[in-house]
């Protein structure tokens, strides 16, 4: 558990929290009991004394429905955070109320709604609650969520006051204005003005289910990179898998806020781009090298048709010819070979070789 002065404490002990001593027995300081005692073990008071103190009157607590004594448990912390921290409003995600509470999740804004009204009616009436909002937003799956946004009402800024002043944790006795009635739409107010077109990043937020508020919200307060990034992603995620997304504003909203990592499979434009240039590449080195083999083989062809022209008496003049030409180093290398496959072989290569300068094509690797 956390304590008063923020720091972690663990404890853990196998025995209840006190003994109980009964008349006539032998209390721990050695008097007599003259009555039935609870006597707390030394770990428990250990806890009382050093953990985070809520500021609850349990006479109201006691009073109230079992949902709305949980919801008053639970956003206690948060309330008396935010009085003591001079904020307008406590914050409380729906979805986790309903994993403390705990409480059937709905998904629907409709059940979410009912069921909320009926749990915060007490606590608007008693002034409690002086309002309650709702921004739809979701969880990391892609389902449907609402941040629950409370204003502290005079009841809970009375007790605020009486656990923060010297004296004794007294709640003062006051007389509760009416509560408003709960919002029928309360996620979001419509304008009271008329609203200006979004533009940028905005209106790209706009156009897939972001409220104008939260989009130009979002644009202020986050790098351009990551509201990129996070657009790539839930396009990618309609295109591949559109039924994994309910709501697609709210989960990019959240998604925005906290950053979430890409999916498996994910490819992001720059990496796409550097793939398919990629392949265009290759795409390209494969044609040419088909290209050059067939260059190759025409060249090839049309040495041996301009051979296979020639008379034999004017072959021979062509041989002496191309041996006369030839590159020393290689007339040196056809004069030295005795073997007579050897000889054939070079001399049909200087062949070759003499008739494509004759050609005008250029020398074959």
């Amino acid at each position: 558990y956390k304590s008063a002065a923020g720091a972690a404490r663990r404890i853990e002990v196998g025995d209840t929290r006190y003994a109980v001593v009964f008349t006539g027995e032998t209390l721990p300081d050695g008097r007599t009991a003259d009555a039935v005692y609870l006597v707390l073990h030394d770990f428990y008071r250990e806890i009382l004394d050093h953990a985070l103190v809520r500021p609850l009157d349990y006479d109201y607590l006691k009073d109230l429905p079992p949902a709305a004594q949980r919801l008053y448990e639970v956003v206690s912390y948060a309330m008396f955070a935010a009085l003591k921290n001079h904020r307008p409003q406590a914050r409380l995600a729906y979805s986790e109320f309903c994993r403390l509470a705990p409480l059937t999740r709905h998904f629907e804004w409709e059940r979410v709604r009912v069921q909320m009204a009926k749990i915060h009616a007490p606590h608007r009436k008693s002034g409690y609650l002086a309002g309650v909002e709702f921004e739809a937003t979701a969880d990391h799956e892609g389902r449907a969520d609402w941040t629950m946004s409370y204003m502290p009402g005079p009841k809970a800024k009375a007790e605020h006051q009486v656990f923060t002043t010297r004296g004794g944790p007294v709640v003062p006795a006051f007389e509760p204005p009416p509560a408003p009635p709960e919002p029928l739409l309360p996620v979001q107010a419509p304008p009271t003005a008329v609203e200006a077109e979004p533009t940028g990043l905005a209106a790209e937020l706009a156009a897939r289910g972001v409220s104008r508020v939260v989009a130009a919200e979002l644009v202020r307060e986050f790098p351009e990179d990551r509201l990129r990034r996070q657009l790539e992603v839930v396009d990618w995620l309609r295109e591949t898998k559109p039924k994994r997304i309910k709501d697609l504003g709210a989960y990019l909203a959240q998604a925005i806020r906290e950053d979430y990592a890409a999916p498996a499979g994910f490819e992001g434009r720059v990496e796409r781009a550097a793939r398919e240039t990629a392949r265009r590449e290759a795409i390209a080195r494969e044609a040419e090298a088909r290209q050059a083999t067939a260059r190759a083989q025409a060249e090839r062809d049309q040495v041996q048709a301009y051979w296979e022209a020639l008379p034999p008496e004017r072959r021979a003049a062509l041989e002496a010819e191309a041996l006369d030409q030839a590159d020393p180093a290689d007339h040196a290398a056809y004069a030295a070979a005795t073997a007579p496959p050897v000889r054939r072989m070079l001399r049909a290569g200087l062949r070759d070789a003499h008739i494509r300068r004759l050609l005008g094509l250029p020398v074959a690797d």
